[in-house]
């Protein structure tokens, strides 16, 4: 691998499902693996968006190295402290940002099982129901936290749609650094 290969890429995946009465909204927060909710609620997925690119901010960095270097790692990227955060900002993202823009946003949890560790990426899966984020997407991060305050990792802009009550979105966040 050449030396301009190393880079920090991140992978998005939406899925969007009908989900009136909330079944799909249970299984990917249990941590329903996506392909078996597919195979048993394909008749409901509405649209599937995949996408690349997003900048990691300051802050997340500065948490990164402080990690690494002095043991600071407080509150971690863990199953308990990670969020996926959407918004409706689309101003296009700056390393000095601390989160997301947006007027409107909302944190979610992620889903049960998550964040995965997969040797050089990390996979951030939640699953946004009937009562979370019914407003339009065009923003997200990762957060170590539930609130502004929190560490985010990164922001991205996308626009993904005006998410409806009826509806459950599953957003995986995948960063990969080479």
């Amino acid at each position: 691998m050449a030396l301009e290969d190393h880079k920090v890429i991140t992978k998005i995946q939406l899925f969007k499902f009908e989900d009136d009465s909330g079944k799909i909204e249970t299984l990917g927060s249990a941590g329903r693996p996506i392909d078996s909710i597919l195979f048993e609620h394909k008749q409901n997925l509405v649209e599937k968006i995949e996408d690349e690119g997003n900048m990691l901010l300051l802050d997340g960095i500065t948490f990164l190295w402080k990690c690494v270097i002095q043991g600071m790692c407080f509150p971690p990227f863990d199953q308990q402290h990670s969020h996926i955060a959407v918004g409706d900002s689309d101003e296009p993202p700056k390393r000095e940002h601390k989160g997301l823009l947006g007027r409107n946003r909302h944190y979610r949890h992620v889903d049960y099982g998550y964040p995965l560790l997969m040797t050089d990426t990390a996979v951030f899966r939640a699953t946004f129901g009937k009562n979370h984020a019914n407003f339009e997407w065009n923003e997200f991060s990762i957060a170590n936290g539930n609130t502004p305050l929190a560490v985010h990792l990164n922001r991205g802009i996308k626009k993904m749609g005006k998410k409806d009550p009826s509806m459950s979105w599953l957003f995986i966040v995948s960063i990969t650094i080479r």
